[in-house]
């Protein structure tokens, strides 16, 4: 992101797997890869905090959990971003955001994670509609960032989400895909990476076996579309 005020502003966002005893490996990833945020799902940590992890470099770990360590979301950021954090909400498990102050420009950051094929439609209903609950209480001019796991594809091309897809996704559409085209439209936010033509190695977000997809996203109003200079998985 190109940030008025500011130097470039790298984020990024990963499913772990789980953050258990899992810190310093992710820390030294964001050192190498210049990331000054990242978002963070299934951390399986439980309860909501923050702590400072990190030795040389260091990063501020925020997270959401529940009771019983199932899924969970978290924010990292680098420890001289950490006193332009404004605020910081977590919703569930599987929803928080964070305001933070980045040059001149106030942005809110939701790390998300979506319920995986499989889950009773009703708790993907809920995620759904708790999200987008979510977003409605902002206004139209902020500056709002969606990063996560949304367990969707939305498919190679635009089809009937022109105004939401840019054309240079990856594989076919499912219908878990499907709601994250209809929330996209419905809250004003871009698939953003969609909108940079990319060979498969930087679009696809997840394999397993010859099994690859793209379920990894970065959402943003369409306000801020120009603001991006490049998003891709690395």
């Amino acid at each position: 992101l190109r940030i008025s005020g500011s130097h470039a502003f790298k984020l990024a966002s990963v499913n772990v797997g789980t953050m258990v005893s899992r810190s310093k490996e992710i820390v030294d990833v964001l050192v190498k890869r210049k990331i000054q945020l990242c978002c963070i799902q299934e951390t399986r940590f439980k309860g909501s905090s923050c702590k400072f992890i990190g030795i040389n470099e260091v990063f501020k770990f925020f997270w959401s959990g529940d009771s019983t360590g199932d899924a969970g979301v978290g924010i990292l950021v680098k420890e001289n971003q950490v006193s332009e954090v404004i605020d910081v909400k977590t919703v569930n498990s599987r929803i928080m955001w964070m305001k933070i102050k980045v040059g001149n420009d106030l942005l809110i950051i939701a790390s998300v994670y979506a319920p995986q094929q499989g889950r009773p439609e009703t708790e993907k209903e809920k995620f759904w509609n708790e999200l987008e609950d979510e977003v409605r209480k902002f206004t139209a001019d902020d500056k709002i960032l969606i990063c996560g796991d949304l367990n969707g594809r939305v498919g190679q091309s635009r089809q009937d989400f022109g105004d939401v897809h840019g054309g240079h996704g990856f594989g076919e559409k499912n219908e878990e895909g499907d709601r994250i085209l209809d929330f996209a439209q419905s809250t004003d936010m871009k698939i953003m990476n969609t909108y940079f033509k990319k060979p498969d190695q930087h679009l696809v977000t997840y394999k397993s076996g010859n099994i690859e997809s793209q379920i990894d996203y970065i959402l943003s109003r369409s306000s801020m579309k120009t603001l991006f200079r490049n998003v891709k998985t690395i």
